[in-house]
């Protein structure tokens, strides 16, 4: 965030890792926008206490800016925006790429804080000042010394979901056919080959081979890595419907796609889009090599053409189970995001545009899906 000539986006979700508030349960996320050194900045609590009041502060090290009020009402929500100039944060010593941290709190009493990027403990720094300290105690000192001494990427508490290496793309024989949706029953027949590769999805060793071939150790292994990758892909969604919050929600496509639901991500400079959205990787095919010279840029040619793309999510018994993400352009070689190659495999016709080539992520493994009769146009 240190340019503001250019566009920025980032979000927050706040947590009451630190809060002292009693028995309630509050949360809350935020978004700053910035552009030419004017800054936005909005935020919403829920589930805090009705009818009252905290005040909202960007912490730096052990210092602090006062944004200004928040106030809840009988629903125990409350939401605020904030107009910022980068020249006056600055002036009062607090250059944006300096802040990373946000307190909501009343006085001495903390409802929620959270980091913008990584968990620097600039948030136990500022508490520990505001319980007045009279000074820092020894082990304090070899704290802040051992964290000098170590690289910034290593500090961190908890790990970021969105940090998260993804798994190596499994890809499947794709056999090329050309497909067209153009009603409910086609688009059920086609639906139904796009999905028929996980039934063939090795990638969970059954519990029955388990047995057969390990001990009761091994199975338990088995297990708490399971409910770990469970617990991963809940936060991943938490996180991910906090930010949709900021989007429109919308159906774009010509028929009713059962069990989507579709966000309408705005992009000002395709170039300056990072990824505040899990696996956005897989959209540029970050991850991917291109034999032959193919367009690797393509995807983002899309987007800085459209100005736009779409996040989706598809459920099966109100659970979700893939993230999707949807590029505008026609059933065209020329506007198939790299040919193919990264997962854009599926494409459905549109309501306002020509239509949205589809890429499908696996919620619980984080793995691209693809489809083994790939809808590919004719050159």
């Amino acid at each position: 965030m240190t340019n503001m000539t250019n566009y920025v986006r980032k979000f927050i979700i706040l947590k009451k890792d630190h809060s002292n508030m009693g028995d309630i349960n509050p949360k809350g996320h935020g978004k700053l926008e910035g552009k030419g050194g004017n800054i936005n900045f909005s935020l919403k609590i829920d589930n805090a206490e009705d009818n009252s009041y905290y005040k909202i502060l960007f912490i730096s090290g052990k210092n602090s800016y006062e944004l200004g009020k928040i106030y809840t009402k009988d629903n125990r929500s409350g939401v605020a925006e904030f107009n910022l100039n980068e020249r006056d944060l600055k002036r009062a010593g607090f250059p944006l790429e300096k802040i990373n941290a946000i307190l909501v709190l009343r006085e001495e009493k903390i409802l929620l804080g959270g980091y913008f990027d990584k968990e620097d403990k600039s948030i136990d720094k500022y508490i520990r000042k505001i319980e007045d300290s009279p000074q820092d105690s020894e082990e304090e000192k070899i704290e802040d010394i051992e964290e000098d001494l170590i690289p910034s990427e290593e500090i961190s508490g908890k790990e970021k979901v969105l940090d998260e290496s993804p798994v190596e793309d499994e890809k499947v024989d794709n056999k090329d056919s050309e497909q067209e949706i153009t009603t409910e029953d086609n688009y059920t027949e086609v639906m139904e080959e796009v999905f028929e590769d996980l039934e063939k999805d090795d990638s969970h060793t059954p519990i029955e081979d388990i047995f057969e071939e390990s001990s009761n150790k091994v199975y338990n292994d088995y297990q708490e890595e399971e409910s770990a990758k469970l617990h991963r892909s809940e936060q991943t969604l938490e996180y991910i419907l906090n930010i949709l919050n900021y989007f429109p929600y919308m159906k774009p496509f010509d028929i009713d796609l059962k069990g989507y639901d579709w966000w309408k991500i705005d992009v000002e400079e395709a170039e300056k889009e990072t990824s505040f959205l899990p696996y956005f990787e897989y959209v540029l095919g970050n991850n991917h090599k291109y034999p032959g010279g193919k367009d690797s840029g393509r995807a983002q040619n899309l987007i800085r053409k459209y100005k736009h793309y779409l996040f989706g999510i598809y459920s099966e018994n109100n659970r979700a189970k893939f993230f999707i993400y949807a590029l505008p352009g026609k059933f065209e070689a020329e506007d198939h995001p790299q040919g193919g190659d990264t997962g854009f495999n599926t494409w459905f016709k549109a309501r306002d545009i020509s239509g949205y080539w589809l890429l499908y992520i696996d919620v619980a493994s984080g793995r691209i899906i693809y489809p083994i009769n790939p809808m590919k146009p004719i050159d």
